[in-house]
């Protein structure tokens, strides 16, 4: 074995071993788990959208679509928003954790990952720049002002994916991808439904643990591409071994044409890549995979994510537009509706004993400040209430 061979092996064993040692099976998605519980309870769902896929592979070529739009590198920009439900345990993570989870989705969707070169000679010509931008919501769905990240004291952090009326405070979907941020889920640590296959407005949205948001607070950077691999689905993308069966059972197909058949890896494996044709490597360092190893998109994932977008599924070609873009605050001058909103370090308070409160009221973009007593936050409020009585 050369040099370059055994350094490329040992670190792959490396990572291999800190994800066992720190995540477990923490990059597992419950995706095809949810889809497989919806289509057996509608079976004619299931044919239907069988039939949608079969009709989406043959829309016009998406390479002419996107001449036509003379579109910027950055193809889209998609408005986010988190929803946080927590017990004023750990689950309640930062803004900052947020905020880094928003920076690794643009590294990951627009090719910045220096760790490419990692990439496998077989696929290191095929790897995709999405041309995705993700940027918190600055507008809420009432014209308020808003940071795009709202916080809400609920039990229902200890999700139940088997209940549909969980998702209860999703904002229109249309307008903004919607992140439920939770401490535990029954399935899985984070999933969605694929676009098409008919499920409820409200549910069209990701669901994940807050210790996988981010790469800093709760969560590692072992675990940092979760929601990389979930924002793949939502805009349509199964996982590479298809829609509804599960990893490492069977051969299966994810409708991308430059993704080979595989029955999917949780490992990083490349000596025994080629399960399901002994002439193809597979392509185990994808995002939809499951391996400890995502690296990357492959071109045609990038035409499935962006003929999904143009298609109109699920209205994601409303959530793109400009016209959206403006009524989320992502383009143009932001004109919202100033609100007042405060928290405070402590729920319950006894005579005699002090605690913070935190402003998180917004005018145009967010301004946080901290203080002491509650006199301060009064005359606060005061101010707010002039701004919205003027405004």
């Amino acid at each position: 074995m050369n040099l370059k061979l055994f350094i490329a092996f040992f670190f792959i064993l490396i990572i291999n071993s800190n994800t066992k040692i720190n995540s477990q099976n923490l990059d597992f998605c419950g995706q095809h788990i949810v889809t497989k519980q919806w289509f057996d309870k509608n079976p004619d769902l299931f044919d239907k959208y069988n039939k949608f896929i079969e009709n989406f592979k043959r829309e016009p070529n998406i390479k002419q679509i996107k001449h036509d739009l003379n579109r910027s590198p950055i193809s889209f920009r998609i408005p986010v928003v988190f929803h946080i439900l927590h017990l004023g345990g750990t689950e309640n993570i930062s803004d900052a954790q947020i905020i880094d989870q928003i920076r690794i989705l643009n590294r990951d969707y627009q090719k910045k990952n220096n760790d490419t070169t990692m990439v496998i000679s077989d696929y290191k010509n095929n790897i995709a720049d999405i041309g995705f931008e993700f940027e918190l919501a600055s507008i809420d769905p009432f014209g308020k002002c808003t940071n795009g990240i709202i916080r809400y004291f609920s039990e229902k952090t200890n999700w139940d994916a088997n209940d549909l009326d969980y998702f209860i405070y999703t904002w229109p979907p249309e307008k903004y991808l919607n992140i439920y941020v939770v401490k535990s889920i029954n399935i899985a640590p984070a999933y969605t439904f694929l676009p098409g296959t008919s499920i409820p407005q409200n549910a069209d949205a990701i669901v994940c643990q807050s210790n996988l948001v981010g790469s800093i607070g709760t969560a590692t950077i072992a675990n940092s591409r979760v929601l990389t691999h979930e924002v793949g689905h939502w805009f349509g993308i199964p996982h590479i071994w298809g829609v509804t069966n599960a990893p490492g059972v069977a051969c299966g197909d994810d409708f991308v044409d430059d993704t080979p058949i595989t029955k999917g890896f949780t490992v990083c494996s490349p000596i025994n890549a080629k399960v399901c044709n002994s002439n193809i490597s597979e392509n185990w360092q994808n995002y939809m995979d499951y391996t400890p190893c995502k690296l990357m998109f492959t071109n045609g994932q990038k035409d499935f994510m962006h003929n999904t977008i143009l298609s109109g599924i699920n209205f994601r070609n409303i959530l793109v537009s400009d016209s959206n873009l403006v009524s989320t605050g992502l383009l143009g001058n932001v004109n919202c509706q100033p609100k007042a909103s405060f928290s405070s370090s402590k729920n319950v308070i006894c005579k005699g004993e002090s605690a913070k409160f935190i402003n998180t009221s917004q005018a145009g973009k967010m301004v946080v400040k901290s203080f002491g007593n509650l006199t301060e936050v009064i005359q606060v409020l005061r101010k707010i209430q002039l701004l919205i009585f003027n405004f």
